[in-house]
């Protein structure tokens, strides 16, 4: 169903609003080393840009070439997500979770336009869950596929971030709480290791293109009305009372995982808030 709703009608779409700033980008570079180390006042997803260069010089750019990577993410979602979730969560609940991802109308909407968020939405959700792994198991392969996530995530779109990196706010925190100083050094390699890896792709792009990309900033403000449809908006619905039903849900699912397991809640609650 997931995949049946993400690929529907998907042949008849034009591109529209946000989808031309990469194609704008293209149009104006000559060279991948232009596309690479620039942001654009409108942001246009460097590695996404990249992939559609390359299919312009070789088989073609084309609505099909630039909807595939969205529509595989999207798909492949519902894929991952249920075996990340296998340690953490009972057979029901990750059975619930991947048909609600299947119909979630942001998600399905997010794999059918060529823009990076479906792609954004499965790196970062490995990312934080690979991390939480990670940090309970001490497992190397989790270390690297966490770095490999955040890395892409962060150079798709840089407002991933915050959420593929708060988990060391998180863990640096209880690991200062609780006097751990090898677990601390763990947190600082991996950090290190982070940090240079989106250097390498993030900084000559902030540093060329820093003015464009501060520009962006208080150019809105937040309200309780931007609270209220965001919340609606995640929830996957326009009628509040169907909001607060979802939401009632998700709130109670969570305090029974923090009666099992109270590490697990705290860490998911402070990413989702």
């Amino acid at each position: 169903v997931g995949a049946f709703l993400r690929s529907w009608q998907l042949g008849t779409q034009i591109l529209l609003d946000d989808e031309w700033h990469a194609i704008n980008k293209l149009l104006r570079a000559t060279e991948a080393h232009d596309i690479a180390t620039h942001f654009g006042l409108a942001d246009y997803s460097i590695p996404l840009t990249l992939y559609f260069q390359q299919l312009q010089r070789t088989i073609g750019l084309s609505e099909w070439g630039m909807h595939v990577p969205p529509l595989i993410a999207g798909v492949g979602l519902l894929l991952v997500g249920p075996r990340l979730l296998a340690g953490s969560f009972a057979l029901p609940v990750r059975a619930t979770w991947t048909m609600l991802v299947a119909i979630s109308p942001l998600l399905v909407y997010h794999s059918k336009i060529a823009r990076p968020y479906a792609l954004t939405s499965l790196l970062t959700f490995v990312a934080i869950l690979v991390f939480r792994s990670w940090w309970v198991e001490r497992r190397s392969r989790d270390a690297l596929v966490y770095v490999a996530a955040a890395l892409f995530a962060g150079w798709l779109h840089a407002i991933t971030l915050p959420f593929t990196l708060l988990p060391f706010v998180y863990c640096g925190a209880r690991a200062l709480y609780s006097r751990d100083t090898q677990r601390l050094v763990a947190l600082v390699k991996l950090g290190s290791a982070t940090a240079l890896a989106l250097a390498v792709v993030l900084a000559p792009p902030m540093i060329i293109d820093w003015a464009e990309f501060a520009s962006k900033a208080g150019r809105g403000r937040a309200s309780l009305d931007t609270l209220y449809r965001a919340l609606l908006m995640i929830a996957g619905t326009g009628v509040a009372p169907v909001g607060m039903f979802v939401f009632a849900l998700a709130a109670f699912g969570w305090w029974r995982v923090r009666r099992r397991d109270p590490d697990l809640a705290w860490y998911l609650a402070t990413i989702c808030g």
